[in-house]
């Protein structure tokens, strides 16, 4: 992801040529092959190039088309083509020297705001619109790309590194006490409130949401959400459904690999992952993509936990002939040595999630994952929309289902099973309100309301067709790109073809049964193209991390940490259970951990 930062003096004070210069320096971990400034009267912009496009080397950013409006932004365009005839410019434009952002600029030009109902792809942009005095942002749909916000003594910041956000100099360290409350409470403060950070002082701009700033205002509104009324897609025959899907899916990844550098696929030999993997092979065949070297990295855990990726990887890679490299997780160590993030979060092993993030840049710049199709091909229950199918075929589907995936139950037990899944969308496992905040934290934010309020959320309105689909894709717990603070590699591009608009709004259009049903419609899709054991493979949980690492020799000093100052503002260390206590229930050890996580966290941050 290449870097970009904005800063606008809202009192008209000229913009600071060597602060925009020395805060684009610090995205250079970002944005290592070209770095830029621009600064005209009150607004400064900078950006920071990562080449992953083979348009990409045409990027100047920050970018104009005519001196009047300007963009700095981390963007990937998809269905080029197809915007290059919505703006009547196909014999204007030669695509294979045409950068991302000048699209952006074109679409800004024709539509002005209503260009993000033509923008496909991964993006977030701040532009300058000098004509309208008027900043325009906008977040991809479903915030694969970062945009942080601040506003701070007369000067309007924007930026998609919250480490470059933090050094300008108005920005203070401290904390949020919602972020904290909300890592506590449930793992992440996402889950309480999405647009704030761990910084008191910012912001973060939601997936699918504009911000404008214009006379003074700023407005923030929603420009997209999954539709609520799609037409129910009806073909005669299932293989319709299979080819459209799979017509679909094949331009989704290869508008992920608009490259002929070497590409990396995230690979645990699941489903998932292995469709990306046979897709890419069958799209070089097609030649409908630039030959590239493709590898495949895989963790793998052979003794920690009953982990079979390496087995199921390995069948792939080689069915498929692509080069894969296991990385062994075997010798990792809980929690610390403690890797900087943006916000305090519940990775267990984090060095050895850098590991990973290490070899996936070491291997190429754009890495493929499939880690959102569980929440895109999540089941909900037929009955909320058995008025749009017919019965028969339902019931009859769901026999066939029956003996295609040797499910072991009645009808009465399958009807029970989806009748319990219909009455509603459970988001966080409901566990006991901790004992060890201190008063004076639970009651300065009333901890206790929280608490009640997220268990109690429900979210609406929801796609009436697929609610758990939507919750999942649009819900709290959302990844972000922006996880790492600062480092001293630029991390490799990661890109997912589930979230492509086109397959997620044809997949919204179908029946639960069968296509939702084990994600029948890509194991059926995929039946020609990965062996057998890979089509028919249950999801396999991994295990407990947390209690197999508490286990180990180097988890000792868990039995023997001390919080640290900023800590006890928060929690009553007396009142932590001891962890390696081998009575404690799984519950309260996870809950108990977050403490120890957000203690070494912040060493970390104020080190």
């Amino acid at each position: 992801m290449s870097g970009f930062i904005t800063i606008y003096n809202t009192n008209g004070e000229p913009s600071d040529k060597q602060q925009i210069h020395a805060l684009t320096q610090t995205l250079q971990f970002r944005g290592p092959d070209h770095q830029s400034t621009w600064v005209n009267g009150s607004i400064g912009m900078g950006h920071t190039l990562f080449q992953t496009t083979n348009e990409a080397k045409y990027e100047r950013q920050p970018a104009t088309l005519d001196g009047k409006t300007w963009i700095t932004s981390s963007a990937r365009i998809d269905g080029r083509e197809d915007l290059v005839n919505k703006l009547n410019m196909t014999n204007e434009i030669d695509l294979t020297q045409t950068p991302d952002s000048k699209l952006i600029l074109l679409a800004y030009r024709k539509w002005s705001e209503d260009c993000l109902e033509h923008l496909l792809g991964d993006f977030a942009f701040v532009i300058w619109d000098s004509q309208e005095k008027k900043i325009f942002c906008a977040r991809d749909r479903f915030g694969t790309n970062q945009l942080y916000y601040a506003q701070k003594h007369n000067s309007l910041i924007f930026c998609n590194s919250l480490f470059c956000i933090r050094q300008h100099q108005p920005i203070s360290n401290t904390l949020n006490d919602k972020a904290i409350a909300g890592f506590l409470l449930f793992g992440d403060h996402t889950w309480i409130d999405k647009s704030i950070t761990i910084l008191k002082d910012v912001n973060t701009l939601l997936p699918a949401h504009k911000l404008v700033y214009q006379s003074d205002k700023i407005l923030i509104n929603r420009y997209w959400d999954i539709p609520p009324d799609l037409p129910l897609l009806k073909y005669k025959n299932n293989s319709d459904y299979i080819e459209h899907f799979h017509e679909i899916f094949k331009t989704s990844v290869a508008d992920r690999i608009r490259t002929t550098k070497p590409i990396t696929i995230s690979m645990s030999g699941g489903l998932d992952s292995s469709a990306i993997a046979a897709t890419v092979r069958q799209l070089e065949k097609e030649k409908r993509v630039n030959p590239s070297r493709v590898d495949a990295v895989t963790a793998v855990f052979d003794r920690l936990l009953p982990c079979k990726e390496r087995y199921y990887a390995g069948i792939v890679a080689k069915y498929l002939d692509i080069p894969i490299h296991y990385l062994n997780g075997d010798n990792s160590s809980l929690i610390e040595p403690m890797v900087l993030t943006t916000r305090p979060l519940e990775i267990d092993t984090f060095t050895y999630w850098l590991d990973i993030k290490k070899t996936f840049a070491s291997q190429s710049r754009v890495v493929l994952t499939g880690a959102s199709a569980d929440n895109l091909l999540e089941f909900s229950s037929p009955f909320s929309t058995l008025n749009e199918a017919n019965h028969i075929n339902a019931l009859w589907n769901l026999y066939k289902l029956r003996r295609r995936y040797n499910i072991q139950f009645s009808f009465r037990r399958v009807l029970s099973f989806l009748k319990k899944m219909s009455k509603g969308n459970v988001l966080i496992s409901p566990y006991p309100f901790p004992e060890w905040f201190t008063p004076e934290f639970e009651n300065r934010v009333k901890l206790k309301e929280l608490w009640g309020e997220t268990l109690a959320w429900t979210p609406s309105p929801l796609n009436k067709r697929h609610p758990k689909a939507h919750n999942s894709l649009t819900g709290p717990d959302w990844n972000t790109d922006d996880i790492i603070m600062q480092s001293d590699f630029t991390f490799a591009e990661e890109r997912d073809p589930f979230l492509d608009l086109r397959l997620v709004e044809f997949m919204f259009s179908l029946p639960p049964v069968p296509w939702f049903f084990n994600k029948h419609i890509l194991r059926e899709s995929m039946r020609e193209l990965l062996p057998r054991d890979i089509i028919m493979r249950p999801k396999t949980p991994l295990g407990n991390r947390q209690t197999a690492l508490l286990k180990k020799n180097s988890s000792k000093w868990i039995g023997e940490w001390k919080a640290r100052p900023e800590l006890t503002q928060y929690i009553k260390e007396e009142n932590i259970p001891i962890l390696t206590k081998p009575d404690l229930n799984t519950s309260t050890c996870y809950q108990a951990l977050r403490t120890i996580t957000l203690n070494s966290w912040l060493n970390s941050f104020f080190n």
